[in-house]
Order: structure tokens, then C-alpha cells, then sequence
């Protein structure tokens, strides 16, 4: 078998062809070693790592571990559990944010 390149000179896999055990390419971060996983594993990580917080979408700062990593600025849309029943828009605007009813800004609520 000849040089294949990454991506461009490979078949694409659709969504409805996935399997469970199909194999992923990923660079670990610390060592640039190459090393595979597969999809059962992806899930697995995202079900112990979630990517949102009570539902709503954290703009600019998503991603952020906990409450005191929130920057001032950092937009919040969306329905949880921070303001049950309602849909919300606004941001923070004092850091570290310790309290969410003193330190996120709603600017737009609707019922839901």
C-alpha cells in the first residue's frame, strides 16, 4: 500500500455508516505521540465531561470548569436550571462569580 494522505485521499464515513468500534486518529496534547480511540470511548468522555452548564449556552467563556473561572463579559442564552421556567439572555458582570443573582446581568426573560 502506498502513502495515504490524512483526510484528503481517504473515504469519507457518514453519520449513518458510524459504528461503536469505528477507530479515531488523535494527537495526544503533551507528547504530539499519535494515538487512536474509538467512539464508544468519545462518548464515554463526553458523558463524564459536560460541555455546558444547566443548559445554558456560556458564550466566549465556554468551557470554563467552574463558576470562578467565569470572565466579566462572558454572554449566557438559553433554559436551566439557574432560573427554572424561564428562557434567558444576559451576562456576567462582576468576576469571580460566586452568586448569580449579583453577578449575571439579564438583559431579555421570557416564560416558558
Amino acid at each position: 500500500m502506498g502513502v495515504i494522505k490524512f483526510w484528503s485521499d481517504m473515504a469519507k464515513r457518514t453519520a449513518g455508516q458510524l459504528l461503536n468500534t469505528d477507530k479515531l486518529l488523535v494527537g495526544k496534547q503533551d507528547q504530539s505521540d499519535p494515538e487512536y480511540t474509538d467512539l464508544d470511548e468519545v462518548k464515554k468522555w463526553l458523558a463524564m465531561n459536560n460541555l455546558r452548564k444547566d443548559g445554558y449556552r456560556w458564550h466566549k467563556g465556554e468551557g470554563n470548569s467552574d463558576l470562578d473561572e467565569y470572565e466579566v463579559g462572558d454572554e449566557i442564552s438559553g433554559v436551566g436550571t439557574l432560573w427554572p421556567g424561564y428562557k434567558i439572555e444576559g451576562y456576567i458582570n462582576t468576576a469571580p462569580m460566586t452568586d448569580k443573582n449579583q453577578h449575571i446581568t439579564i438583559t431579555q426573560s421570557n416564560p416558558i
